[in-house]
């Protein structure tokens, strides 16, 4: 059992970590938009699209990456599911960016943005950033093996 779990980590390449990455702050950027959007002030901006797209890039994330087979897509969709995971948090949060930019944007206003809003777009932006890197790396390792051990090798300069 701990022989194949080791081959199987062995077996996974870079890509693969990264988009475990990307799992790993989906789940934060999910508990920190909970947290945030609980408390009865702040509950009318949250909605359950934007937490049901993060939980299906968690899911997408950790089970299209199990099996060789589907490896490729999992960076792919876990980035696409947390896009559209920001797309309905600032669609339901329009009204507030409007109101606190209502006058420009300002380093000082970014940084007297509910703690909410600004942990959330800064881990999407990691997210996203990490997720495109991850869809352009390999997920597996490739291997090749000959059938039999009895086949030759073609020399260096092409001639047998």
């Amino acid at each position: 059992m701990l022989e194949k779990l080791k081959n199987y980590f062995k077996s996974k390449a870079l890509g693969f970590y990264f988009t475990m990455a990307v799992v790993v702050l989906s789940i934060v950027q999910l508990i920190v938009y909970i947290a945030a959007f609980t408390p009865v002030s702040w509950e009318s901006y949250m909605h359950w699209t934007v937490i049901f797209f993060s939980v299906l890039a968690i899911l997408s994330g950790i089970g299209l990456s199990v099996l060789k087979v589907t490896s490729p897509w999992a960076p792919a969709v876990a980035t696409l599911m947390e896009f559209l995971s920001l797309l309905m948090f600032v669609r339901y949060g329009y009204m507030y960016f409007s109101q606190i930019f209502f006058g420009g944007i300002s380093i000082s206003l970014i940084f007297q943005m509910y703690y909410g809003y600004l942990v959330s777009l800064i881990l999407y932006v990691c997210i996203l950033g990490v997720g495109t890197a991850s869809i352009f790396l390999k997920q597996t390792k490739r291997t090749e093996s000959c059938k039999n051990g009895n086949e030759a090798v073609a020399p260096a300069g092409g001639e047998v």
